[in-house]
């Protein structure tokens, strides 16, 4: 089934959104994993964009005998052979043979944009997890440094 334009739309709005944000992630092993899973999915994407321009009149071939292969299998309706016409048109065929290859070639990409999607999310989840951890262990120890005297450390933190 095809998306419609607004599906699409915010499939590639939270894409470019998502590698925007994993820009901003600030540790080198985390920016690393993103980069390799940014690299993977366009290196990926490149290759089946190749492969479908390469193999389009095969696999449309495939499809288009499939399509045939499907039309000349035995019904289970009975009808009388001077009830109807054919309507089997070679035209529709390869028609209908290009409109299978191209869904699933968009299929095939939109596999791959969901899969860097939900691995830019998990790695921009954790970083952000990561990096709140940070800012608390800093405070932790300055609460755990206090270098107040006595009765002023007895009386507790001072609002």
């Amino acid at each position: 089934m095809a998306l419609t334009l607004s599906e699409e739309v915010r499939r590639t709005f939270d894409r470019v959104a998502l590698r925007h944000e994993a820009h901003a992630i600030q540790s080198p092993h985390q920016w690393r994993r993103a980069d390799q899973v940014m690299q993977r999915c366009d290196k990926a994407i490149a290759k089946e964009e190749a492969l479908f321009r390469t193999n389009y009149a095969t696999r449309v071939e495939v499809a288009r005998r499939r399509i045939v292969n499907a039309a000349g299998t035995a019904r289970k309706d009975l009808q009388h052979p001077w009830v109807g016409h054919d309507r089997f048109s070679p035209e529709d065929t390869l028609r209908q043979a290009e409109r299978e290859v191209r869904a699933l070639h968009h299929r095939r990409i939109g596999k791959i944009q969901d899969f860097e999607a939900r691995e830019l999310r998990r790695i921009v989840k954790q970083s952000m997890r990561e990096n709140n951890l940070r800012g608390e262990a800093r405070l932790a120890f300055r609460q755990a440094t206090n270098r107040r005297s006595g009765q002023d450390r007895r009386r507790g933190p001072t609002r």
